[in-house]
């Protein structure tokens, strides 16, 4: 397999993130991902991870965590700071449960631990619109489910540039990857899961529902933090959200 990463920061504590499903691959976007995260860059080496360039037929969830488990260990990270956003937070918690040495703290933003009729239904809904091969009515339904009415709104240019973009093996990925959550089901895991963590996500999400960070925060003992008027990407929306994620990754550095 090649899976393509980006390194940026400074310091001694390793952090990973694992970003959720996208049609473009994400690091060549990674200054952008630095500038966001430039408050960790003192204190963290962050990794920014890309699923592997090829994903095969009927790879799942757990496959694609084990191919970021493989990266980290070949990096020879352990330790970790870990933050996963929607199949990113699905991927970590898979990480935190079956190899508890590589995580030490897990930060889950907008994600479930197992599927629901919600998430289901669009998934099946954004398979066949990637399997279709037209980007922009794939792009145009995943950004109107994955942004609030107001920030979509706000930036509807930019998006009406985005929506055209799209590959033929990157949509084929795509269809892979929406495939793979409709059978993820971690929750008989989660009891395995001992490090400290914090999961963010919105109250009404129109990707994978309301139940979902609720009911991880209730089975792992910690609370879940519901950002009102926001869509499934508030980690994108909140201006405010990367210093909540630093408060509960960094804030010991800085007592």
């Amino acid at each position: 397999m090649k899976i393509d990463y980006a390194v940026f920061g400074s310091g001694n504590t390793p952090m990973v993130i694992i970003p959720g499903m996208s049609l473009h691959p994400v690091t060549p976007g990674a200054g952008m991902v630095e500038h966001e995260f430039s408050a960790f860059c003192g204190q963290c080496r962050i990794y920014l991870f890309d699923k592997r360039k090829h994903l095969e037929e009927g790879f799942s969830v757990m496959d694609m965590a084990e191919d970021t488990v493989e990266a980290m260990r070949l990096l020879g990270i352990r330790d970790a700071f870990v933050y996963g956003t929607s199949q990113g937070g699905m991927m970590a918690m898979c990480i935190a449960a079956r190899h508890p040495e590589l995580v030490s703290k897990l930060a889950l933003a907008s994600t479930l631990a197992r599927q629901n009729d919600t998430c289901t239904n669009n998934m099946i809904k954004w398979e066949k619109l990637a399997l279709a091969g037209d980007p922009v009515a794939l792009n145009r339904e995943v950004y109107s489910k994955v942004y609030s009415p107001s920030f979509y709104e706000r930036h509807r240019k930019a998006f009406a540039v985005m929506e055209k973009q799209g590959t033929p093996e990157e949509m084929r990925n795509f269809a892979i990857s929406a495939r793979a959550c409709r059978n993820f089901d971690i929750a008989d895991e989660l009891g395995l899961i001992r490090c400290p963590v914090f999961i963010a996500g919105v109250a009404d999400d129109t990707v994978i529902g309301s139940e979902g960070v609720p009911y991880i925060a209730s089975r792992l003992g910690c609370e879940a933090l519901l950002y009102p008027g926001k869509g499934h990407a508030m980690y994108d929306e909140d201006k405010h959200f990367v210093e909540r994620l630093y408060e509960f990754f960094c804030l010991e550095f800085d007592m």
